[in-house]
């Protein structure tokens, strides 16, 4: 295991110990895997992107750039380069209203705009505010190009010109209490807070996972597969950085964005790529065993998830009873998990035989649960206590929680703010975590949910001026997709 502080000491150990070894793959419905860079070439890409944005001019050390894009190659490998000029990548969600954008990019104080041509009048609209931002395109904009476009080289193909490898930078040094990354939470309580996550406490906790699932990864060509959003830790943490620490590959899915997230589609990819571990949300996990309910001789032999050690479900609570029956029929194993944009990825894992609630912290990290009087109590608010990659607060502006009891740093002591109970396992393995949330029977019934804890979306977008009926509706999307995926405490 790399014993790299900061992202670009990683990034370039593993490039020179892992040299060919596939890293990235792209994978596409009805084509398969159409590129795979191994951790050499993504690493030398990285670089390319490096000069590239420096030439800009834009972009120097310490600026907070925002990044509006889908996972793709392209984004990856700019967010990375962005990371190793000592920069800090802030990634948006683009499922939020233009107005809502433009709320983030002022919290995080982004003083850059990148994105992709697909969300053209989205980031035209977020650099022509009040600052008047510089604005780079990962790929040109649909239409007429403005005399001021800036559109960056394309890396994201079998090769990239040559003339573009020959001046290759060298990654800033940056300490490892910088900030790396900005992430936003989902929204589903308050308004998005930004949270920074800095490169110690990233890479610590992917190594806490390593160590707690490494059976799953040490195998040859182990992997994960996700395809879930890289404003979203599972996405840009758990199932990326997490593969760039562990050695294994990661999945990318072609012209991200343009294909419905469907069980049917996980499958194929499944099939095609053969991951180690599938990294969801708990509906799609119902929908993905219904589908091989429904056409049990076509998958019969079970191949397309055959080499799966676990399947790995955050964002709601899992029904056993719906679930447990259709996983011992299919061979299928699965662990719920638990973590916030806070901690940077995962906190608890799931683990304990016959159960789709029990969790535990990841390795060195305690517990405490603190009841309403104040006091330790079987069933409260989780307190994490050793948690290094936990947040010290929110960027100002945020207007969040407190996270710590504390008034220093969070890592030894945070403040979850979700209630768990403690359970005893009868198989004698002590004490276990389950979440005290609403357990969603199908993954899909988030609208009474809503009804109950956010009865008006308005108030909780209003500081966007924004009617967020019309806005969802508009996009045509099941909420209960959308938001079972990003919201870890949907109580």
């Amino acid at each position: 295991m790399s014993a790299a502080e900061t992202i670009p000491d990683l990034l370039h150990s593993q490039a020179s110990e892992l040299g060919i070894k596939p890293f990235m793959q792209v994978w596409g419905a009805g084509e398969g895997v159409v590129l795979t860079l191994s951790f050499a070439e993504f690493a030398r890409r990285v670089l390319v992107a490096q000069h590239s944005l420096t030439a800009t001019g834009h972009i120097a050390a310490g600026d907070h750039v925002a990044m509006l894009s889908h996972p793709t190659v392209q984004y990856f490998v700019h967010a990375i380069a962005l990371i190793c000029n000592g920069s800090v990548c802030v990634n948006l969600n683009w499922r939020m209203p233009a107005s809502g954008l433009s709320a983030t990019i002022q919290v995080s104080a982004s003083t850059v705009v990148v994105s992709s041509g697909r969300f053209a009048t989205e980031a035209r609209y977020l650099a022509g505010g009040q600052r008047a931002l510089p604005l780079l395109w990962l790929n040109a904009p649909p239409g007429a190009a403005a005399t001021t476009d800036v559109v960056l080289p394309a890396l994201d193909g079998p090769s990239i010109p040559a003339h573009l490898s020959a001046a290759l930078p060298t990654s800033r040094s940056s300490p490892s209490s910088a900030t790396a990354v900005i992430m936003f939470t989902s929204g589903s309580t308050a308004t998005p807070k930004a949270v920074p996550l800095t490169h110690r406490g990233l890479l610590w906790n992917c190594r806490q996972r390593l160590r707690m699932q490494g059976e799953a990864f040490a195998e040859p060509n182990a992997g994960t597969l996700s395809l879930l959003p890289n404003f979203h830790v599972i996405g840009f943490t758990n199932n990326f950085l997490f593969n760039l620490l562990a050695g294994v590959r990661c999945v990318v899915q072609l012209n991200a964005g343009s294909v419905a997230l469907t069980a049917q589609l996980m499958m194929e990819a499944c099939a095609c790529t053969r991951p180690t571990v599938l990294d969801t949300v708990p509906w799609l996990v119902e929908e993905l065993l219904a589908e091989l309910e429904d056409k049990e001789e076509e998958h019969r032999d079970g191949s397309c998830l055959s080499r799966l050690h676990f399947i790995l479900a955050g964002g709601c609570a899992l029904s056993e009873e719906l679930l447990l029956p259709k996983l011992a029929r299919h061979g299928v194993t699965l662990w719920p998990h638990y973590g916030q944009t806070e901690l940077g990825g995962p906190a608890l894992i799931g683990g304990l035989a016959g159960s789709l609630g029990a969790m535990r912290p990841l390795p060195g990290v305690q517990f405490e649960l603190i009841g309403e009087d104040g006091r330790a109590a079987d069933q409260g608010e989780l307190v994490l206590l050793g948690m290094q990659c936990a947040t010290a607060g929110y960027l100002a502006g945020s207007n969040g929680r407190t996270l710590s009891g504390e008034a220093a740093s969070t890592a030894e002591r945070f403040y979850t703010g979700d209630v768990f109970r403690r359970i005893e396992a009868p198989d004698g393995s002590g004490s276990w975590l389950e979440h005290i949330c609403r357990q969603v029977g199908s993954g899909r019934d988030l609208g009474g949910i809503w009804d109950e804890s956010g009865r008006d979306m308005g108030r909780i977008w209003e500081g966007y001026g924004q009617d967020m009926g019309k806005i969802w509706a508009g996009y045509g999307q099941d909420m209960g997709k959308i938001w079972a995926g990003y919201g870890q405490d949907m109580g």
